[in-house]
């Protein structure tokens, strides 16, 4: 049991420790669920970036019955500046979410279906600066129906870091609605260690 336990410290150490350089400070508001995966991420290896995963849960992610069902965030954390356009986006978030609901074995496979991924805006401010909006169509691994996730995705770098944020802020509720404005927040928030 020890060494299971010394074993599973390792692992954590040396995921953490991939972060010692980290330049920023990503909120984490009270009652918020938070979580760290290294890159490459198991469920989706072929996004073959080098860096961290930081997600923000909000306190309903995972109850069907509440508001904020499915609502959270989560920063790539990418070593480089990386090029990353609509196109690429798109394919990214259809292997993530491909690959997130058949890592989880809860799912049958005949359950499974194909990820559509739709930008609907996207605004370029500088090579590295841009926003992005549109839908993930996508199995619900928790309900096991289909879904449509909202998204709002923004990049962005801090003054002399070789490095690239992409802030992804998804819901299945509109817009509009008053879960936004905690999962903005959270991005809004977001700092540049000086």
């Amino acid at each position: 049991m020890k060494a299971l336990v010394f074993i599973i410290s390792l692992f954590t150490l040396t995921a953490v420790g991939q972060t010692n350089d980290v330049q920023y400070d990503l909120p984490s508001p009270a009652g918020w669920g938070t979580e760290k995966i290294p890159f490459p991420i198991s469920f989706a290896p072929s996004i073959e970036y080098k860096g961290m995963e930081e997600i923000r849960f909000t306190p309903g992610w995972a109850r069907k019955d509440s508001a904020d069902y499915w609502s959270y965030v989560f920063l790539w954390y990418l070593d480089g500046k990386q090029k990353i356009d609509a196109k690429t986006l798109e394919g990214h978030l259809k292997v993530y979410y491909e690959g997130l609901a058949s890592a989880t074995k809860s799912v049958p496979r005949e359950k499974l279906i194909p990820v559509v991924v739709k930008n609907k805006v996207e605004k370029t401010f500088s090579t590295y600066e841009a926003c992005f909006e549109g839908t993930v169509y996508m199995l619900d691994y928790m309900s096991q129906k289909p879904m449509t996730l909202n998204y709002k995705i923004r990049l962005t770098t801090c003054p002399g870091e070789e490095k690239t944020f992409v802030f992804f802020r998804l819901s299945p509720q509109p817009y509009a609605h008053q879960v936004w404005k905690g999962l903005d927040k959270v991005c809004n928030d977001f700092k540049c260690k000086k």
